[in-house]
């Protein structure tokens, strides 16, 4: 945990919870997201469609819902709903085990008015930087929503560096936090940069996973990411195309 007026500041409002409805099954279900680019933002692949290898089983969630700096009821900076999600080939095509090496998604925001003007979600949140092939030896603040710590109604922090191949193209941090954390930004160099420091050297704010996995038990305590690679660029890249000014 951390002050609650942290919330309010970059980079922690650009994380967010995440909820969401399986129209098969109507099951109400959570998860975290985070803004990646003025209207995009991105999750875990499990957060936002049910794959499979049988194309008549896969299908995408529905009611999107995500509310940056969520906390115990409070929206402090709006609920913003989506329109188009692209969820990556690894994740969308599988039998849904994890590890998975692309356990990663993108969804589009509708923007909305605020104090009177036309916003995207990025034009008041912010967003983050992101770099790919970075999970490996390096350390990262996790931010999340777990439901294991104060009922998923309030973000969460680790901060951890990086512990075990986790196979399948994935890495394993140390970490407490459990189900609801799925899709939370893995953030290098977090935080704003103190006067002095070196120009690029502090505070960048990139993502370079966002939670996937981990343990059903509570120990050991850990949780595993895709490590962000060439296929997450082209999809990023795609979402960012897809509308003007998306990025």
């Amino acid at each position: 945990m951390f002050p609650d007026g942290a919330l309010m500041a970059y980079p922690y409002r650009t994380a967010g919870k995440l909820f969401f409805r399986d129209p098969r099954t109507n099951e109400n279900m959570v998860c975290t997201a985070s803004v990646l680019r003025p209207r995009i933002v991105v999750t875990a692949g499990h957060c936002v469609s049910h794959p499979s290898t049988d194309a008549a089983q896969r299908y995408f969630y529905t009611s999107f819902l995500f509310v940056p700096s969520y906390n115990d009821g409070a929206a402090p900076f709006g609920s913003w709903t989506s329109n188009q999600q692209w969820v990556l080939n690894a994740w969308h095509l599988s039998d849904g085990s994890v590890p998975n090496a692309g356990d990663v998604a993108f969804m589009t925001m509708n923007d909305q008015t605020v104090n009177g003007q036309i916003r995207r979600i990025g034009d008041v949140t912010g967003w983050l930087g992101w770099r790919t092939q970075m999970l490996s030896k390096n350390h990262v603040t996790m931010l999340g929503y777990p439901c294991n710590l104060d009922s998923c109604n309030r973000m969460e922090q680790t901060n951890a560096g990086s512990f075990a191949d986790g196979g399948s193209n994935t890495i394993i941090y140390g970490s407490a936090m459990r189900g609801g954390a799925s899709g939370g930004p893995w953030i290098q160099d977090f935080g704003v940069a103190p006067a002095g420091s070196e120009e690029g050297l502090l505070g960048n704010n990139y993502l370079i996973a966002v939670t996937s996995y981990g343990p059903t038990p509570e120990e050991p305590k850990y949780l595993g990411a895709s490590n962000l690679d060439n296929n997450f660029t082209t999809v990023l890249n795609t979402a960012c195309a897809a509308a003007a000014d998306n990025c």
